[in-house]
């Protein structure tokens, strides 16, 4: 029996294609399942990732340890606040009170006690803060009024030294004027004039040039306790 080769080609043609078709939704099947493990595999590696970076927070490519950074934050601040708190304590010494500078050593002490730990409260910091604030108000206090207390005795010093200056100056006036009285003056008065008579040739008035505040032109002879003087009239 004879077939048409068309007819005997077309069995051929179905068989392929079945085969094609096959392989075809053999492939997706094994592609779906290829991209549901891997959808898997993303997803674990996700949550595995989420877990073990909570602490973290990404920007962008860059990572940020949050916990990390704010201990490096907040050992940076005691470090400042320790060094604060020595020169307070220096500045304060015998100024402030011994209870603020107490307060202010034992706070830098358990501040500096805590920083040896991997992470310590930041209350300390504040601690150490509010007890070097005490010392310092106190030692600028203290140095207005030493300040104050200077300045007073200076002032009264030099009160005390123009009033020594005066009395001074009394005294030698009162030291001059000591050896006359009236009587001495009516006795002495014709020996005076006589003194006068005598040593008027005698006594030659000074040059006008340093002679105080009168022009020497203008000196006239006194007679003071029998001693002539030249003076302003």
């Amino acid at each position: 029996m004879n077939t048409h080769p068309a007819l005997r080609r077309r069995p051929l043609a179905i068989a392929g294609a079945a085969l094609v078709v096959a392989a075809i939704v053999t492939a997706s099947s094994v592609s779906a399942a290829a991209a549901h493990a891997s959808e898997l595999s993303v997803n674990e590696a996700r949550s595995v990732a989420i877990v073990e970076n909570a602490h973290h927070i990404g920007i962008g490519s860059t990572t940020l340890d949050l916990a990390a950074s704010r201990s490096a934050v907040l050992r940076a601040l005691a470090r400042d606040e320790l060094a604060n708190g020595a020169a307070a304590s220096a500045a304060g010494t015998g100024k402030a009170s011994g209870a603020a500078l107490d307060a202010l050593r034992a706070a830098t002490t358990n501040l500096t006690r805590a920083m040896d730990n991997a992470s310590f409260p930041v209350d300390l910091v504040f601690t150490v803060r509010a007890a070097e604030k005490s010392v310092t108000e106190q030692t600028a206090a203290w140095q207005v009024a030493e300040d104050a207390r200077v300045a007073a005795e200076a002032a009264a010093a030099a009160a005390a030294a123009a009033a020594a200056s005066a009395a001074a100056a009394a005294a030698a006036d009162s030291s001059d004027d000591s050896g006359w009285t009236p009587s001495s003056s009516r006795s002495g008065g014709s020996s005076a004039s006589t003194s006068t008579t005598t040593t008027t040739t005698t006594i030659a008035a000074p040059p006008p040039t340093g002679c105080g505040p009168c022009p020497g032109a203008t000196l006239v002879q006194v007679t003071i306790n029998g001693t002539q003087y030249w003076a302003c009239p």
